[in-house]
Formats: C-alpha cells, structure tokens, sequence
C-alpha cells in the first residue's frame, strides 16, 4: 500500500456508524487528510488517461480509451451523447473513465499513482472505515474507477444491484476542484418509490458518500453552463 489515500484521523467514526444504521446512506466530510486530498485531486486533474463510458441500449455498454478516443471524429463523440440524452428505457449514461486492471485489488503492480491509488482503496485503513461505519462487516475488497462528468454527462436511475457480483456498499469519493453550483447539475439523488428526489448531495471536495446496495439514485445531467468539472473516485465494497 502507498500513503496516497489517508484518512482523517478526526473522524467520529461512531457517529457515523450511529447515522448510516439509522438511514442507509452517510455523506462524509474531509474524510482524507488535506495532503492526501490535494494530491489525489490533482491526479484525476492532472494525470489520468481519460476515456469515454457510455451505455444507450439495455446491455451493451461500451468503453473508448483514451489512447483511442483522442483520434475519434469529435461529432460522433457529440451524436452519441445526443443519442444518449434521449434514451428513456435503460440504464442510459455517460462520462469520462478510468479503471485500474482487476489483477490491482490490492496487489500487483503499484509504478503509478493511479495504480497505488487503487490499491489504497483495499488498504486496511479504507476497508475499515467502510465495514466500520456501515456495518457491512462481509466486504472483502473494494474496486474502484476514476469518473469525470462535463457538460452532457450523467448516469440514469439505477440500483446498483448485481448479485453475482457482491455488491455490499457504493461509494463516491468527490474530488471536485472548486465551489460546485447545484443549478450545474451532476448531485448524486437518491430516489423515493414514487421516483422524487428524497436526497441530493453535492459533489464537495473531499467528501465521501457511502450507502447501502440496492438503492435507487441517478447523476443528474452536467449541465453545459458548468465551469468546472465533476471528478470522483467510484466503486462497490464487496463480499466476494
């Protein structure tokens, strides 16, 4: 493991532990350091290789590196996202992505600070807090992906729920640079039986929002007039 990824030792983790127990859901503020908080920013800013993820029709998800998507014709990045906007039927989304090999769950190859970022997200100090403060005392192993959300992204309404793959607890860590305005859009919603919003969390920097698996919730659409962009670090503690 590497020191990239620390957590803030202030932390009422009981408190914490006392409000996930009681709504399913916690939104953590300054959970890192404010070293570890700056340096990871400028990771996502900086130094990732950012493709594109998008899914318009059930099932067929797809993934342009960046190595690739920096050579794609920049109108048929454009219809595509247009096409995405007006899909009503299926787990509809789109943004900018970056996820570590599989082989890097907590192991392997650490010669970059996204790799060790990564595998810092399967350090004890992380998988602690996590299982800690959720009660999920079965999560294992975390995964984990960069996310960027500009103008025109956003991610449908969904739950998560994956059972051959043993989701337990979703997790957004922000990293957004920046005082995020909510008329921009991209607040991760938690979503009532009836479809409204019961809960909209900003995207603040250097917080963390865990809730429990299954859970309906949506990104809301970036909108254009945003100045800046939506960074996240995303993925799932799970128990296999």
């Amino acid at each position: 493991m590497s020191n990239l990824l620390t957590i803030n030792p202030a932390l009422d983790v009981d408190r914490m532990a006392a409000t996930f127990q009681a709504d399913g859901w916690i939104h953590i503020r300054d959970v890192l350091t404010p070293r570890s908080a700056a340096e990871i920013q400028q990771l996502l800013i900086n130094d990732t290789p950012w493709g594109l993820s998008w899914q318009a029709e059930p099932g067929e998800p797809q993934y342009v590196p960046a190595d690739i998507l920096s050579v794609i014709d920049p109108a048929y990045i454009n219809a595509t996202t247009a096409h995405l906007t007006r899909a009503r039927r299926s787990l509809a989304y789109s943004y900018a992505f970056y996820s570590a090999p599989l082989t890097l769950a907590g192991k392997g190859d650490l010669s970059t600070p996204l790799q060790s970022l990564f595998a810092d997200l399967n350090g004890k100090p992380f998988l602690d807090l996590m299982r800690v403060v959720t009660g999920r005392t079965e999560v294992i192993k975390v995964d984990g992906q960069a996310t960027l959300y500009v103008g025109g992204h956003h991610l449908a309404a969904h739950t998560d729920d994956v059972p051959i793959e043993g989701r337990r607890v979703a997790y957004v860590l922000n990293m957004t640079k920046g005082d995020w305005r909510p008329e921009w859009g991209g607040y991760l919603n938690f979503l009532g039986p009836d479809g409204d919003v019961e809960v909209g969390l900003r995207p603040r920097f250097n917080s963390l929002n865990m809730f429990t698996v299954p859970r309906w919730h949506h990104v809301a659409q970036v909108l254009g007039v945003a100045p800046i962009a939506r960074y996240a670090v995303t993925g799932w503690g799970k128990d296999r």
